[in-house]
């Protein structure tokens, strides 16, 4: 079996299931690509933006020979820069998530009954980026686009997302219902809430919005992702 070793760069390695010293050194099974020996190693494909094979620029696909050395870069903002606004779906564990996505704009797409074959189907089939915390998920084959969201805290996973794809500049608030992701009608066209200021309706599933306190709490958030402000919580 070739013996190759792989080097994991400018934060990679931590996402390395247990601590390994560097480089980590792989006896890798006959003819394996280097993306099957990156995510042996617990990394998803999608965690992966650029990869070098003894310091030259190689494809994911290529087959290292034995004593070949690895270099592994993370995913960079730079390969969705003309992407346009991102349209996603989460798994079931990402729900609150989700809920965060839509209030500022984002096509969320989120089910608590999907299973994984269906997420994985949805993002290839819509093209859509899959965000999850499962690194099994985002190893499937036919997830092109993906994200493994590091932390547990819903409003820091917003962070992530909005860094990584640089969300700020396609900012929509108030313009998606935070319950099914369908597109709620203007404020202005519909009727008040009831405290007397514009509610808007989603023509979906009927739920109504108006400026109310949970509005304003839900602004501050939109305010912070707007500003850039680092969260503290």
């Amino acid at each position: 079996m070739p013996r190759v070793s792989v080097h994991f760069r400018d934060g990679l390695e931590e996402l390395l299931p247990r601590r390994r010293k560097a480089p980590v050194d792989v006896a890798a099974p006959p003819d394996s690509t280097a993306v099957a020996i990156v995510e042996d190693l617990g990394i998803p494909h999608t965690e992966v933006g650029s990869l070098l094979v003894n310091g030259r620029p190689a494809g994911l696909m290529v087959r290292p020979a034995d004593g070949d050395e690895l270099t592994v870069h993370p995913f960079g903002q730079e390969a969705e820069r003309d992407m346009g606004s991102p349209r996603f779906v989460l798994d079931v564990h990402l729900g609150r998530l989700a809920r965060l996505l839509r209030l500022l704009g984002f096509d969320a797409e989120w089910s608590r009954d999907a299973d994984d074959a269906e997420l994985a189907a949805t993002a290839s089939r819509e093209n859509r980026i899959l965000l999850s915390r499962d690194r099994g998920l985002l190893k499937r084959r036919e997830v092109r686009r993906g994200c493994l969201v590091r932390s547990q805290d819903p409003r820091l996973q917003l962070d992530e997302v909005t860094e990584r794809y640089r969300l700020r500049g396609h900012l929509a608030p108030f313009s998606r219902c935070l319950i099914c992701n369908a597109p709620l009608d203007r404020p202005d066209a519909a009727p008040t809430g009831p405290n007397g200021s514009p509610a808007g309706g989603c023509p979906s599933c009927g739920r109504r919005y108006w400026r109310g306190s949970h509005w304003q709490q839900l602004n501050a958030i939109v305010e912070e992702i707007r500003g850039g402000a680092e969260h503290a919580g």
